[in-house]
């Protein structure tokens, strides 16, 4: 199964938001049709990371869900630019045309520092044009190739995809506090 595939990709995104769900909800949220949803979701039992409960299904493993999509991930070509600003002028100059993720992201969502870099997704073309033009400096900006499956809010990745891409990084470790906020568990 092609986990990064965007049909499949948002049936896995829709489970690890919702955590109890319908194949029907799926459906209707995406999109795509119910024999799609089926597919996925099947594959999910057999794995043991979903089990239906009466009518509707439960996400039992979100951890291990979120490793396979993680592994499943093509590595991201990253453009870093060392430039000669403080992290929050960076952050307050790039912020429209830029979303936060992985270290970033969970420094918003956590409100406190864990990286001394930034970590975005850019949303502007023009964006790598203008940062080769700063003068060199020690703040660190990666820039990671834009994803159609990316979903953001308030400026950074949503809380499930910042923990997608901190494990894809070997980092996941970091977002052992968000899981369990989210979910309750590390499992």
């Amino acid at each position: 199964m092609r986990l990064n595939s965007p049909k499949t990709y948002g049936t896995l995104s829709y489970i690890l938001n919702h955590v109890t769900f319908t194949q029907s909800e799926i459906a209707a949220s995406q999109g795509i049709s119910v024999g799609r949803v089926n597919k996925v979701v099947q594959w999910l039992v057999e794995k043991g990371i979903v089990s239906k409960e009466g009518g509707k299904y439960k996400l039992n493993q979100p951890n291990k869900l979120i490793e396979l999509i993680s592994f499943a991930m093509p590595t991201p070509s990253v453009r870093t630019f060392e430039v000669n600003l403080s992290k929050e002028e960076a952050h307050n100059t790039i912020k429209s045309r830029a979303i936060l993720c992985r270290e970033s992201a969970l420094e918003t969502i956590q409100n406190k520092e864990i990286s001394s870099d930034l970590h975005l997704y850019p949303t502007d073309e023009s964006l790598m044009k203008d940062l080769n033009m700063l003068e060199r400096g020690p703040l660190k900006i990666h820039l990671y190739p834009f994803d159609p499956n990316l979903q953001a809010v308030e400026g950074h990745t949503i809380p499930v995809r910042t923990m997608i891409d901190l494990i894809a990084d070997g980092k996941g470790h970091l977002a052992n506090e968000l899981a369990k906020k989210i979910w309750g568990t590390l499992q």
